[in-house]
């Protein structure tokens, strides 16, 4: 029994692992934008929104950003603490499991922030350029693919 848990937790950090490696990498049917266009460009377009409208936009953008890159930089640090536990061959301790359940609390931080940002770009449009970004942004926060092409979702 304690071997069959020992394998049922290496299986998980090994997929844990081979997660992290998988969401490094940028698809480009998965949402990805030309390097060369910057965040707010796609969105102004893609939308058609009008100099004042997308002046709203910028700013709720701008005023989320360092809310996101702090929680960037969070995420970044949980997952080289789980790295680092990967490494070990002591199997499962308590430090990886405080290590996965700060992954856990930061995914559901990381996409509670970013629905509400989402919630609040949407209000600031026209109500169908808005409906239609919302439904876009829960898709990319609920969809298994994490390309990440340019937004913040952990």
């Amino acid at each position: 029994m304690r071997r069959t848990l020992l394998l049922l937790a290496l299986a998980i950090m090994l997929g844990s692992a081979a997660f992290v490696a998988g969401s490094r990498i940028q698809r480009p049917d998965c949402g990805a934008r030309p390097p060369c266009e910057s965040t707010m460009d796609w969105l102004k377009r893609e939308f058609a929104l009008d100099d004042q409208t997308f002046a709203r936009v910028r700013t709720l953008h701008d005023s989320y950003k360092p809310a996101c890159e702090d929680l960037c930089r969070r995420v970044a640090a949980n997952r080289r603490r789980i790295g680092e536990f990967a490494k070990e061959e002591t199997g499962y301790s308590s430090g990886l499991d405080a290590a996965l359940r700060e992954a856990a609390d930061l995914r559901f931080e990381s996409q509670r922030l970013y629905l509400r940002h989402a919630q609040a770009v949407a209000a600031a449009m026209p109500p169908e350029q808005g409906r239609r970004y919302a439904a876009m942004m829960r898709a990319r926060v609920f969809s298994p693919c994490e390309c990440k092409g340019g937004m913040c979702v952990h």
